[in-house]
């Protein structure tokens, strides 16, 4: 009976189309959180020419999304209480609509608090994403993809780098451009994980009383999923 069941729990099914869009679905979040944190740096830049920035503002919008990604402390209890699935459907969609925010004020302290609240996105993405996608990832698989993960955050921040240089002088518009930029590819992320029909956290499933994750059912939702 134990063998039976060894071979019905869901981390020992074989590497399936469910597993592969949760994975993409973490793959484009970490490339867009890559992008993000980039970004800010070359708009700051760009932004020194029509704004009075001091040493402090620059310190403080520069880190706004270092200080939002702090918020990874209080995501955990959350995403117990919300379902991590939930938030990231949710994040994404936060993300892309303030980053449009920011190309329509030129107020300091509206950018940081903007900056902040996109760091906390990202620091949704970061925990909440790894954490569901290590619970649904086969043993066989799971510690070498969840290594590459760092490539895709890597090109984000390159393709950040990048993007800024190349993109056309607007004048005083040219740093709200480059600010806004990620809400391209959060969109792309949000959308995907819309559709992509992204399966609950394991281990909250179990919170909310189902007591068949571990059983035949949710293995066999591998293979029709």
């Amino acid at each position: 009976m134990e063998k039976e069941n060894q071979k019905k729990f869901y981390k020992h099914a074989p590497f399936s189309n469910v597993h592969l869009r949760i994975y993409l679905a973490i793959i484009l979040g970490q490339f867009t959180s890559g992008y993000t944190i980039q970004v800010s740096g070359a708009a700051i830049s760009a932004a020194q020419k029509y704004l009075p920035l001091s040493s402090l503002w620059i310190g403080l919008i520069g880190s706004g999304t270092l200080i939002g990604l702090a918020g990874s402390l209080f995501v955990g209890k959350t995403s117990d209480n919300i379902g991590r699935r939930r938030l990231l459907l949710i994040n994404m969609y936060v993300l892309t609509g303030i980053s449009l925010c920011q190309f329509f004020t030129s107020n300091l302290w509206l950018t940081f608090i903007f900056r902040v609240i996109v760091g906390l996105m990202i620091a949704i993405d970061y925990t909440v994403g790894n954490t569901l996608l290590i619970e649904w990832l086969p043993f066989k698989e799971s510690g070498k993809m969840q290594s590459r993960l760092v490539i895709y955050w890597t090109l984000g921040f390159i393709l950040a780098y990048f993007s800024s240089s190349f993109i056309p002088d607007f004048g005083a518009l040219t740093w709200k451009i480059i600010m806004v930029s990620p809400a391209i590819f959060g969109i792309i992320t949000a959308i995907f994980r819309s559709f992509a029909k992204l399966p609950s956290s394991p281990s909250w499933l179990v919170n909310q009383g189902d007591t068949e994750l571990n059983g035949k059912k949710v293995f066999e939702n591998i293979y029709i999923g």
